[in-house]
């Protein structure tokens, strides 16, 4: 390092630090020691988390663009968005004489949105449109971790597959933030600070350290924010949801962090239900809708709680109601 930094002192260069993130301590070292050494160097580097150093500014990389609403596209318009042009690229080098139809968009944009726009999940989805056909590529992306399984032979190992990708950053997570993060797929859409501390915290993890740990997977990309209302929702992305979700169900906590989840909402829906202003101001949100439906479901699965589930579905019938959502409500229960 003080040899790069001597050499380099008083040159004009560009050093790229590429994939930095499994070695973010030493990275920060020497990024930091350079641009003290060598005031003219400029330092690119890229990372799932910020190296965290003087001087450092942050470009956070969005996933590529996918048409959000629901009016119907044709194939010329749909390929005016970064995911779908990406993905019929790499489907038409795979696969000779391949032209995205406007018959296909509807399925294409579902993949795109699925794999929530990551461009190396596009990729190897993309090789498989050969065998499966862009219908059933649709349909298989429930099992993604075992169908995105044909990554360039020259990649590195953990760009082969989507598993490898994401147990790359899994495995490198403290296993606190490994615990929160499973702990978190129970919850469908978003989440606020509050619903995590009380689902996700125990007696080893408080509340008060749920929400730095929240920070700090979303430092590394593992969980998204949305600051667009009055009120703060963290999510995860599918993929990373589908991939936390399996680890929660190998860890055994399943079925307790489950049970959490539906007394949470059970309790908030019996707050709503005794305060009748707050009842107006729940039902205009709809940002509760899917994990309130969610906890019907596990309530009133083989492993659920029926008193839960009777608790709950008493609780929400007047949000229901008032949403005119009674019918999904309905599903819900049947589908558990």
């Amino acid at each position: 390092m003080t040899a790069l930094a001597a050499w380099s002192r008083d040159k004009h260069m560009l050093i790229v630090l590429d994939c930095c993130e499994h070695v973010a301590d030493m990275a920060a070292a020497l990024a930091e020691a350079m641009l003290r050494s060598a005031p003219r160097v400029c330092i690119l580097a890229t990372s799932r988390e910020p190296l965290r150093t003087e001087g450092e500014w942050l470009l956070r990389l969005p996933s590529l663009s996918v048409p959000s609403g629901p009016a119907p596209l044709s194939a010329a318009e749909a390929l005016g968005y970064a995911a779908v042009q990406l993905f019929s690229e790499r489907a038409a080098a795979a696969i000779d004489g391949f032209v995205l139809d406007d018959a296909h968009v509807p399925e294409l944009l579902a993949i795109c949105r699925g794999l929530d726009g990551m461009p190396l999940a596009l990729e190897l989805a993309a090789v498989q449109v050969d065998v499966l056909g862009i219908q059933g590529l649709a349909q298989g992306l429930t099992h993604r971790f075992d169908l995105l399984t044909r990554g360039r032979r020259t990649a590195l190992p953990r760009q082969q597959t989507l598993r490898a990708t994401m147990d790359w950053s899994y495995d490198l997570l403290p296993e606190v933030e490994k615990v929160v993060l499973r702990r978190l797929a129970v919850f469908r859409g978003g989440f606020t600070m509050e619903a995590a501390g009380s689902v996700v915290g125990d007696e080893h993890i408080r509340s008060f350290e749920v929400i730095e740990i929240i920070a700090n997977l979303s430092q590394k990309s593992l969980v998204a924010t949305d600051i667009s209302g009055d009120i703060t929702y963290h999510y995860l992305l599918d993929t990373t949801r589908a991939y936390a979700l399996e680890k929660l169900s190998e860890s055994g906590e399943a079925t307790a962090i489950g049970r959490r989840h539906a007394d949470y909402y059970g309790n908030l829906l019996t707050v709503v239900a005794q305060n009748e202003m707050a009842a107006n101001e729940f039902a205009d949100c709809t940002r509760e809708i899917d994990n309130i439906r969610a906890a019907l479901t596990w309530a009133f699965s083989p492993g659920g709680d029926t008193s839960a589930a009777v608790r709950l579905a008493a609780a929400s019938t007047p949000v229901w109601l008032e949403l005119s959502l009674l019918r999904m409500m309905i599903n819900s229960v049947l589908n558990g």
